[in-house]
C-alpha cells in the first residue's frame, strides 16, 4: 500500500527543512530577536527619555540666563513731564529698553538634589526593565527553537513509524485474501493507523502555532534546520538555595522594582524639601532710554540674594509628602512580591529539570526494554505463536516509546536553559557562548 500524500508531503518538508547549507543556530534567533523585536525598541525609547529626563533635571544645578528687549514709542503723563512740559504736561517719545540677568539656586531644601537622584534611580530602573525584557525575549525564542526541533524530530519518527504501519497493513491484507486473518486484525490495524495519524496531526497543529510566536520575537521566518543547541548542564549550581540567592541579588526584574523604590523615596524628599525656603543670587542689568521730558535715560544694576518662600495654610505641603510617604511604602512592598516570583521562579525551574531527567532517563529505559519486547515478539511470530498484528502492536509501542524519548529529550535541553533563564543568566552565556553543537542530537543515553 502506497504512503498518502500528505506523509509525503511532511517528509520531504523536514528533509529539506534539515538540510545543513540553510540551517541557523540557536544564536542567529536570539540575535534576530534582539535587534527586530519592537518591545525591545519601545523599552530602549523608554531608557532613553528617562535619560533626558534625568539630564534635564542635572540642569537645575546651572545659572538661568534671562534676557528682553522693548522697543518702539511711547505716551506718558507722569510727575517728570508735568515739571517740564507747559502745554499739555505729557510728551511722546521714542522707547527703549533692555535687560539680561542671570540667577543661580543656592539652596532649595535639598529639592534639586533628590530630582536628580530620583530621575538617575529611574533611569537605571528603564535600564534593568531592557534586561527583563531581552531575558524575556530570549527566552521566547530559545523555547520556540528547542520546541520546532523537537516537533520536526517526533514528526521524523511518526513518518518512520508509518511507513512500518503501511507495511504491517498491506502484509495483513494479503494474508486475510488468504484467509490467514481475519477482516477484525484488518480493522485493528487500520485503528492503529488513525491512532498514528492523529498524533500527527497534533503534532502538525502545534508546529504552526510555534512557528507563529518564533516569528513574532524574532521577525523572521525559519530559513531552514535548525542546528541542536549545547547542553547548559555544566552552568547550573546544584545547589538550589544558592541559586535563589544569587537570583535575589542580581534579578533585573527584582533590581527595576528596587530602583523604583529608590526613585519614589527621593520624590519623597522632594515635597519635604518644599518645606523650606528657597534661596537664590542674582545679577542683573537693565538700561532704559527715552526722552529726557519723560524720565530720561536710565540703568539698573544688581547684584543681590533673595529668598521666597511659600506655605498652604490648608496643609497642602504636608499632604503631597504623605501621598509620596505611601508611594514609597507601596514600592517597598512591590519588592517583596518581586522578590518571592523570582523564588517561585527559581524553584519551578529546577523542579522542572529535575522532573525532566527523571522523565528522560525512564524513557530510555522503556525504549530498551521495548527494543527486547520486539525482537522477543519477533521470534514469536516466526515460530507462529502470535499473530502479525500482535507484532504490529508491539512496533508501533515501540515507536511510542522513542517518541517518548525524542520529546524528554528536547524537554530536558529546554529545562537547563529554562534553569539559566530563571537566574538571569541566559541572555550572557547565549551570547558570550556563540558555539552550537552541529549534527544530529548525542545517541541515546549520552
Amino acid at each position: 500500500m502506497r504512503l498518502s500524500f500528505r506523509y509525503v508531503v511532511v517528509f520531504i518538508m523536514l528533509l529539506i527543512g534539515a538540510a545543513p547549507a540553510r540551517a541557523e543556530t540557536l544564536l542567529d534567533s536570539v540575535v534576530s530577536a534582539l535587534d527586530n523585536n519592537p518591545a525591545i525598541a519601545g523599552i530602549q525609547d523608554q531608557v532613553d527619555a528617562a535619560d533626558h529626563g534625568k539630564k534635564a533635571e542635572i540642569a537645575a544645578y546651572y545659572p538661568e540666563v534671562s534676557a528682553s528687549a522693548t522697543a518702539g514709542r511711547i505716551f506718558q503723563d507722569n510727575s517728570t513731564s508735568r515739571g517740564l512740559v507747559t502745554e499739555r504736561g505729557a510728551a511722546y517719545s521714542g522707547y527703549g529698553d533692555g535687560s539680561v540677568a542671570m540667577r543661580q539656586m543656592l539652596f532649595d531644601g535639598l529639592e534639586t538634589k533628590n530630582r536628580v537622584k530620583a530621575a538617575d534611580a529611574r533611569l537605571k530602573s528603564k535600564n534593568y526593565d531592557l534586561l527583563e525584557t531581552k531575558e524575556e525575549i530570549i527566552f521566547s525564542v530559545v523555547s520556540d527553537y528547542i520546541e520546532i526541533l523537537r516537533i520536526r524530530s517526533a514528526l521524523i519518527l511518526l513518518s518512520e513509524q508509518f511507513k512500518t504501519i503501511e507495511d504491517y497493513k498491506s502484509r495483513i491484507v494479503t494474508m486475510v485474501k488468504e484467509g490467514v486473518a481475519d477482516e477484525a486484525e484488518l480493522q485493528q490495524a487500520l485503528d492503529v493507523s488513525m491512532v498514528v495519524d492523529s498524533v500527527v496531526a497534533d503534532y502538525e497543529g502545534r508546529l504552526a502555532s510555534v512557528r507563529a510566536s518564533y516569528y513574532e520575537a524574532t521577525g523572521r521566518e525559519s530559513k531552514g534546520g535548525f542546528l541542536v543547541p549545547p547542553s547548559v548542564k555544566a552552568l547550573i549550581d546544584n545547589d538550589i538555595v544558592k541559586a535563589v540567592a544569587v537570583a535575589k541579588e542580581r534579578h533585573p526584574m527584582l533590581m527595576s522594582v528596587r530602583m523604583a523604590s529608590n526613585a519614589a523615596r527621593h520624590d519623597m524628599k522632594v515635597e519635604q524639601g518644599k518645606m523650606y525656603p528657597d534661596v537664590s543670587g542674582e545679577l542683573s542689568y537693565n538700561k532704559v532710554d527715552k526722552k529726557d521730558v519723560i524720565g530720561g535715560q536710565s540703568r539698573d544694576a544688581r547684584a543681590v540674594i533673595k529668598m521666597n518662600w511659600a506655605f498652604s495654610t490648608g496643609g497642602r505641603e504636608f499632604e503631597e509628602f504623605r501621598k509620596k510617604q505611601s508611594e514609597h511604602d507601596a514600592a517597598s512592598r512591590k519588592i517583596l512580591e518581586v522578590e518571592r516570583q523570582v523564588e517561585r521562579r527559581v524553584y519551578e525551574s529546577y523542579a522542572i529539570y529535575r522532573t525532566m531527567q527523571r522523565k528522560k532517563q525512564l524513557s530510555a529505559d522503556r525504549v530498551e526494554l521495548n527494543e527486547k519486547l520486539v525482537d522477543a515478539y519477533r521470534s514469536q511470530f516466526e515460530g507462529s505463536r502470535i499473530s502479525l498484528l500482535s507484532l504490529m502492536r508491539a512496533e508501533s509501542q515501540l515507536f511510542s516509546a522513542k517518541l517518548e524519548y525524542s520529546d524528554n529529550r528536547y524537554n530536558l535541553l529546554a529545562a537547563e536553559y529554562g534553569v539559566l533563564a530563571s537566574t538571569s543568566r541566559l541572555k550572557d552565556n547565549i551570547l558570550s557562548a556563540g558555539a552550537e553543537v552541529k549534527g544530529n542530537l548525542p545517541a541515546k543515553g549520552e
